[in-house]
């Protein structure tokens, strides 16, 4: 075989490995889903939800104080509703931070962006496993 040949077979080889790694990493770095149960918690906890960028608000009538809380690895935010709703419902507003790739170590300045949001209010960081 030739050597432009054996380079060719080895560059398509080297490519296919690393699409196989990318396809592989993004398999396994996928946030895994809330169940249904999560959405009925919010529905029921008579809570106003806010969407923000930088996570989901559990907001009660008058919050005493801020609770924001990272997801463990690859959880998504809203699985921790049914849990952290009667918290927002004792008067906490809760913070379900969104994390790049599920991971919290890579979005770990999201508390300080829901600090910023509510600034009026004293706050707690909390989280699950690496959260």
């Amino acid at each position: 075989m030739s050597a432009k040949k054996l380079l060719l077979l080895f560059l398509v080889a080297a490519f296919l490995i690393a699409l196989a790694m990318v396809g592989v990493a993004h398999y396994f770095l996928r946030p895994l889903k809330a169940e249904a149960v999560a959405q009925e918690a919010l529905k029921q906890a008579g809570l106003e939800v806010r969407e923000a960028s930088y996570g989901l608000e559990l907001i009660p009538k008058a919050p005493k104080a801020l609770l924001a809380f990272y997801p463990g690895a690859r959880v998504e935010p809203l699985a921790y509703a049914p849990v952290l709703a009667p918290v927002a419902e004792a008067g906490y507003l809760v913070v379900l931070l969104k994390v790049p790739s599920g991971i919290a170590l890579l979005g770990k300045e999201r508390a300080l962006e829901a600090h910023r949001a509510h600034s009026g209010l004293p706050w707690v960081g909390g989280g699950h496993s690496l959260g």
